[in-house]
């Protein structure tokens, strides 16, 4: 009895130390994402927590997007394993069929399965001009691909040789090559004219830079300028005073009825309803001009006075010259006050487009109160 209920006991301790076993077993068994790479599991990566490697402990291998040339090289610091001369730097041409300024975004793998690297900086070098140095400051232990700015470098059209450089005299271990440069990315530096609309710049139509649209009435347009800006243009229109061929009749530089001007640039025939009362009231003394010749481009000054005969005083009295064939207006002046048989002198310029062909116009002079205007013409000689 005695032997089999120690035979019994023999038979639970070593179910327990089994199962204690297949626990510890379990809970410490090799597995992706523990953070320890396993190379005889055929894991490429274990960072612990699958950044930059993939939940299969495969690398995820980042790549170039919309780069204007890629190129597959594989540049080392020690060119394919370590030399007795330890070689500072090795080099690869490639072809660039259009020179010019180009950014270069390299794919870089860092690491060798198994090994713990020394980390080692370099920088590249194409024609001359030297890049900025790249940090290697991945996990020594650890295996990376990541994409790095290498710098920006003027590449001529054709063979061009660019060269890895490390960042000391001699790599600092003599292992297979931890830092290796796997592709190189030319992205062309931005260039307004060159039809791309590139990062900084509104627009880019190529040749066309510079080149003025041609607004239509009422609208606008937009075209790109030579620093690739959108520059917009506003056609004549209604209001703006002057007078657009094909459109408008006049154009008194306002959109209201009952001036001479409708609201949509039409003459419009004006009954004074107190005729007698708007002569009397205003009277012009004179109207002078500083030349009775004047030629395209100049400025026509024009001297006014003009006398209040009415009994009571005249405000808000606008005074305005107008050369109708010509569409042009000098800017409007007011007179504030007139009191009782007083007198006001104005000063206004009208400016003689260049345009303008030599003949015999007329100036108009409007004094306008309250809508009530008296109206002056003289004429003027554009030689």
């Amino acid at each position: 009895m005695k032997k089999i209920v120690l035979s019994i006991l023999s038979i639970i301790s070593l179910v327990i130390l089994l199962s204690l076993m297949f626990v510890v077993n379990a809970r410490y068994q090799p597995s992706c994402g523990d953070g320890s790479l396993q190379s005889w599991m055929g894991e490429e990566c274990d960072d612990g927590n699958n950044d930059g490697c993939d939940d299969y402990c495969n690398l995820e291998v980042p790549d170039c997007i919309g780069a204007d040339y890629v190129y597959n090289v594989d540049l080392g610091v020690c060119g394919d394993g370590c030399h007795s001369t330890c070689s500072p730097q090795d080099t690869v041409s490639i072809n660039v069929p259009v020179g010019g300024a180009y950014s270069i975004i390299g794919q870089v793998w860092r690491g060798n399965p198994g090994q713990c690297q020394t980390n080692e900086d370099f920088y590249l070098g194409v024609n001359g001009d030297t890049g900025p140095e790249t940090e290697d400051d991945a996990d020594p232990c650890a295996i990376t691909v990541r994409l790095d700015d290498l710098g920006d470098f003027t590449f001529n059209s054709g063979t061009n040789s660019v060269i890895m450089h490390t960042a000391s005299e001699c790599p600092p271990d003599c292992q297979a090559n931890s830092v290796v440069v796997k592709k190189l990315c030319l992205y062309a530096e931005a260039v307004c004219g060159d039809g791309k609309i590139d990062s900084g710049e509104e627009c880019d139509y190529g040749a066309n830079n510079g080149v003025p649209c041609n607004p239509p009435y009422g609208g606008s347009c937009t075209y790109c300028s030579d620093t690739c800006e959108k520059i917009i243009l506003t056609g004549g229109y209604c209001g703006d005073g002057n007078i657009d061929s094909g459109y408008e009749e006049c154009d008194d530089g306002n959109n209201i009825n009952g001036d001479g001007c409708s609201a949509i640039c039409q003459v419009e025939l004006i009954s004074y309803k107190k005729e007698s009362d708007r002569r009397n009231i205003i009277h012009i003394n004179l109207i002078a001009f500083d030349n009775e010749f004047v030629r395209a481009g100049d400025e026509l000054h024009i001297y006014l006075n003009f006398e209040n005969k009415a009994n009571f005083d005249l405000k808000d009295a606008r005074i305005t010259a107008i050369l109708r064939e010509l569409g042009i207006r000098s800017n409007t002046l007011k007179s504030s006050v007139v009191g009782e048989n007083e007198e006001s002198s104005k000063h206004l310029i009208l400016e003689i487009p260049e345009y303008a062909q030599p003949g015999r116009y007329w100036v108009e002079i409007v004094i306008d109160i309250d809508g009530d205007r008296r109206i002056k013409y003289r004429p003027i000689d554009i030689i």
